[in-house]
């Protein structure tokens, strides 16, 4: 069982996991109880930092604890917001500093603290897919 595992098997009270799936969604996180079980039980494959801060709301655990726990960048408690002038940026420029957000946080997960383990909150298969379609866009002029 991971490290990740064990300690929310150790918080999760008198909770029963199913219960704290239901109520994963009812705070308007988009995880339910089949995607929270892997987490409880040690069979989960890499991590999502949505079902992290999921049931670090529900259980009242610090996101960064679990984040750690998890053998990936801890990150903030908080969501990240631009600044102002952001607003000024076109979809091409917004797209590359996305990008760029992303590869900090792949290169901050594959130092050796965190043993090489790859974040999957963005899944590469939707990052492909945008390379993809923006690969599309490259007419003249832009």
């Amino acid at each position: 069982m991971s490290h990740l595992s064990e300690y929310l098997q150790a918080h999760k009270g008198e909770h029963t996991i199913r219960w704290i799936g239901r109520e994963c969604g009812k705070r308007g996180h988009d995880v339910g109880e089949s995607t929270v079980i892997p987490y409880f039980n040690g069979s989960h494959r890499g991590t999502n930092d949505k079902v992290l801060v999921a049931l670090a709301d529900v259980l009242n655990l610090p996101v960064t604890r679990l984040r750690e726990l998890a053998e990936v960048p801890a990150g903030e408690t908080s969501p990240w917001s631009p600044p102002l002038e952001a607003n000024m940026m076109n979809d091409r420029q917004r797209k590359a500093v996305d990008e760029l957000i992303r590869s900090f946080v792949k290169a901050e997960a594959q130092t050796p603290a965190s043993k090489g383990r790859r974040l999957a909150a963005v899944p590469d298969k939707i990052a492909a897919s945008k390379r993809a379609k923006e690969a599309g866009d490259s007419t003249p002029g832009q």
